[in-house]
């Protein structure tokens, strides 16, 4: 099943009253759910959708309470956080998202397997710049941020350099905000992300070996405590020179230790030697950063010590560059992902809209999810023209389903769609 075609977006459901909805987890019935606020993310897996020709042109419709609620929920859960993110493999490593929501499906879908959605199937760590320059910031923060709530323990966000005020103002997220809203409205909002963005990570530790942050190393790092002793929120970075150079700094060769960054006017330049030393010191193997675009989508520096990682293709319609992800097994062993760039993109990337040309095969076929948060459990729901199988086994845990009697009575909603199935995050998942 291809999945590549995911439209994605979200919608809040508030008192929904699930007392006539049974679950059976594990061979129990559970008890009906109190009635309580939550978010909904939906995924329409419509093979047709990515290439028709409104795709990409039509924004998601959101409503300001529905983000909101995931900027409340999103601090909820990033103020429980370190500063330094540890996640231990398997895991796909993201680089610049830049607001190409369609790629970012794309990304997905090459994790997809069968029925199981990529979003779901393994654990993410993004390294920041989810929006600016790109068309779709709105759609690409909503969507990274509600998997983290959803499955806080399988997502890690870190902060890249246009997650700041000074800069998301200037490169494009303001603007998209405002182009939606009222104004007033539009600058609650703007700075209600920038409040989530101030409490987003600035680097993480992959399996205790490799370091991964945005931008890059710096001369204040000595040792993992110096990244964990930042405190957040942290509006201005600009007042912590550790935290510019994860946010800013970039590898340069024939150089020896650091330097002043010239070329971005803040921040540092580092050598190899730097790198060598670095990794020296935090007992670490490999650096993966982000914040450069590379032509292939990722990019080897110091003897392979460090990788550079983009994931937005066509990020500059002129090079025609490819997106790329890293994936770490269990083992610790690295792969990369590649997304070439398409020859017209649907609407997401910095370019102008073309009518699309490319149609879906005859094979594909069309999944829906859709994803329930509470306290305590998340409960999916899933409907495919496929029969899904019992004990269906995910990355991050097993899943009992069951059909709900209750399917009959939205046939509006699943008409085409022959089996719902829901499921519960397992108690070991990690």
């Amino acid at each position: 099943m291809r999945l590549s075609g995911a439209h994605i977006h979200l919608r809040k459901i508030f008192d929904e009253d699930r007392s006539k909805r049974h679950e059976i987890l594990n061979g129990k019935k559970a008890q009906p759910s109190r009635r309580r606020k939550r978010v909904r993310l939906v995924c329409d897996c419509d093979a047709t959708s990515p290439y028709s020709s409104s795709y990409g042109r039509t924004r998601i419709k959101y409503t300001s309470d529905e983000l909101k609620d995931v900027i409340k929920c999103s601090l909820e859960l990033l103020k429980q956080e370190n500063t330094l993110a540890e996640i231990n493999p398997p895991i796909v490593i993201v680089g610049d998202i830049h607001g190409q929501y369609f790629d970012l499906l794309r990304m997905f879908s090459k994790f997809s397997e069968g029925n199981q959605h990529g979003s779901m199937r393994v654990k993410y760590i993004f390294l920041g710049d989810y929006v600016d320059r790109g068309r779709r910031s709105m759609e690409c923060v909503c969507l990274v941020l509600t998997l983290k709530i959803l499955f806080p323990r399988k997502y890690q966000l870190l902060r890249g350099n246009h997650e700041c005020k000074g800069i998301n103002r200037v490169y494009g997220f303001y603007d998209e905000i405002l182009d939606r809203f009222e104004k007033e409205e539009a600058e609650r909002l703007w700075l209600g992300f920038n409040e989530v963005f101030a409490w987003l990570p600035l680097a993480g530790l992959v399996g205790k070996k490799i370091l991964c942050m945005h931008g890059g190393i710096s001369a204040y790092l000595n040792s993992l405590d110096d990244i964990r002793k930042i405190s957040r929120p942290l509006e201005e970075p600009n007042t912590n020179p550790l935290a510019m150079d994860l946010l800013w700094a970039d590898p340069m060769l024939n150089i020896q230790g650091y330097a002043p960054n010239t070329v971005r006017g803040v921040a540092t330049f580092f050598g190899e030697d730097a790198v060598i030393q670095c990794c020296e010191k935090l007992r670490v193997d490999l650096i993966v950063r982000a914040h450069q675009m590379m032509m292939s989508g990722y990019g080897f520096f110091c003897n392979r010590k460090l990788i550079t990682i983009f994931t937005a293709p066509r990020y500059q319609p002129e090079a025609n560059n490819k997106g790329a992800v890293v994936y770490v097994d269990k083992q610790g062993k690295i792969g990369f992902k590649v997304l070439s760039p398409l020859e017209q993109a649907p609407g997401d990337a910095n370019q102008q809209d073309n009518t699309p040309t490319k149609v879906a095969g005859p094979d594909d076929k069309s999944f829906r999810v859709s994803f329930f948060s509470k306290p305590g459990h998340v409960s999916l729901k899933i409907s495919s023209t496929s029969e899904p199988t019992r004990g269906l086994k995910v990355a991050h845990g097993y899943y009992s389903w069951s059909k709900p009697p209750n399917v009959s009575t939205k046939p509006r909603q699943f008409s085409t769609l022959p089996r719902v199935c829901y499921f519960k995050r397992s108690q070991d998942e990690g």
